[in-house]
């Protein structure tokens, strides 16, 4: 970074990245021949034409070797630049690039430094939202609802008694959001902190695992798991509790959409250099324009049949895969036409 620093400094070369290296270029190729004049004008006795040859030589290769080096001191400030992107990007560390040069790298390092403060504010924000949601907020839901209970004891006109119970709905409701909404803003924060390297993830165990924890579900609707795992081990940026995590869900959401006696099928397979986990069921499905919106935060909240939030492990769902730098999507042929959820993993080899 000396080396960048120094010749931003000079006036020319100041606001231009790549003036940097085609001047570096320049000097470099100049020194064989600047050598070569100084050799011949100060060396006292006869030079022969093999003396000149290897001088020549010698120059290029001492020039060839000094300007590779300038050069790879020049690519400092993207090396510096991208591996503080990764190092905040796996164990949020705050960078500290430098941000008063002004050429493309310069504005590079800057940029990346004010992304990251933004994106910390914002974070913060967002546990200040929490606390705020989790006592002060959730506390005003809770008013109302102690008011029109009291109002009930009180024994007043059937009237009265209808409106207090429909303010008990609407508190219990509101209650239920701003406690959905908090338990996903500090899910997300457990999983911005979490960094996720390339594991060996066990399939079998995993499948294991889900069979035993929804045996009962499954036999109360009397609905079978069929697995059809084609990988038995494989590696994967993931960790299995992730996505043990993960596919709960999924199985969660497909027994509780899924009519009694149906069937549910959990696949994992190889897909060129990915592994694809699909989770199928012939349960309630979706409207296939509707697809986009299964995973976002408008659809997290979003009540069900029974005014219960829904959506949330599907939106948490599909953040893990998404720090895991894979795909999770799904496809329906429409209402009542069953669902199938797919997670899109890059497979890696054993290290």
């Amino acid at each position: 970074m000396k080396l960048y620093a120094s010749l931003s400094n000079v006036g020319f070369l100041k606001n231009h990245y790549a003036g940097k290296f085609l001047f570096v270029a320049f000097v470099g190729i100049h020194i064989p021949l600047i050598g070569l004049i100084f050799f011949i004008s100060f060396y006292e006795t006869n030079i022969s034409p093999t003396s000149i040859l290897l001088m020549a030589l010698a120059m290029t290769l001492l020039a060839t070797a000094v300007t590779l080096i300038l050069l790879k001191k020049l690519i400092s400030p993207i090396e510096a630049a991208s591996k503080a992107l990764e190092s905040y990007r796996t164990t949020r560390t705050m960078p500290n690039l430098p941000t008063e040069h002004t050429d493309a790298a310069g504005l590079l390092m800057a940029n990346i430094q004010s992304a990251v403060k933004i994106n910390e504010s914002l974070i913060q924000q967002k546990q200040d939202l929490a606390g705020l949601l989790s006592n002060d907020m959730k506390a005003f839901a809770e008013i109302p609802l102690a008011a029109a209970q009291k109002i009930i004891g009180l024994q007043p006109s059937q009237a009265i008694i209808s409106e207090a119970n429909a303010i008990i709905t609407s508190a219990g409701k509101q209650k239920d959001f701003l406690e959905t909404y908090v338990a996903i803003l500090q899910e997300e924060e457990a999983l911005s902190k979490k960094m996720f390297k390339v594991r060996g993830i066990k399939f079998d165990e995993i499948v294991g695992l889900i069979k035993k924890k929804f045996a009962e579900k499954l036999q109360e609707k009397d609905i079978s798991l069929v697995t059809d795992v084609k990988i038995i081990e494989t590696h994967l940026r993931i960790d299995s509790e992730s996505l043990l995590t993960v596919l709960t869900n999924l199985i969660d959401n497909a027994i509780k959409y899924s009519p009694a006696g149906e069937t549910i099928k959990l696949s994992v397979y190889r897909h060129h250099s990915h592994i694809k986990i699909s989770v199928a069921d012939n349960g309630a499905g979706f409207d296939a324009g509707s697809t986009k919106d299964l995973f976002r935060l408008t659809n997290m909240t979003r009540s069900d049949k029974e005014g219960k939030p829904n959506g949330m492990s599907l939106y948490l769902s599909s953040q893990i895969i998404k720090k895991a730098e894979g795909m999770f999507y799904a496809e329906s042929g429409g209402d009542q036409q069953g669902a199938t959820f797919f997670i899109d993993l890059k497979l890696y080899r054993r290290k």
